[in-house]
């Protein structure tokens, strides 16, 4: 069930207040983003995406972060890979330019770019 709540996380921030998506949906997807699914881990990289209003900058540099770029250090395919570093890109925009300089750009610049959808999606 946390899987399909996750994937409607779009319905969801329309009908739940912001608080009730701080305290109730946000642990949900970072609890799925932690599991061992990766239908769950790729649903919950896109949900983040949805949720970057929702979440402070704080929550994103101390949370999210660490966890989408673990999904991609950690990412057993090559799609988990791409949606990492999509939700990445995706929430660049949310983020401080000090969080960019000291945790992203570092990040990429460690990227083996073995694969052409990793280096396309890096670009």
């Amino acid at each position: 069930t946390n899987l399909v709540l996750v994937e409607h996380t779009d319905i969801l921030v329309e009908r739940l207040t912001d608080e009730e998506v701080r305290a109730d949906l946000l642990p949900l997807v970072i609890a799925t983003l932690e599991s061992n699914s990766a239908s769950g881990q790729e649903a919950a990289l896109n949900a983040f995406c949805v949720l970057q209003d929702q979440i402070d900058d704080n929550t994103m540099r101390r949370l999210i972060l660490p966890k989408a770029k673990l999904a991609f250090v950690g990412g057993a395919s090559l799609n988990m890979q791409v949606k990492a570093l999509a939700c990445l890109d995706q929430l660049i925009g949310k983020l401080d330019k000090m969080i960019i300089l000291d945790e992203i750009l570092p990040f990429l610049l460690e990227i083996n770019f073995s694969d052409r959808d990793i280096y396309m999606a890096v670009i």
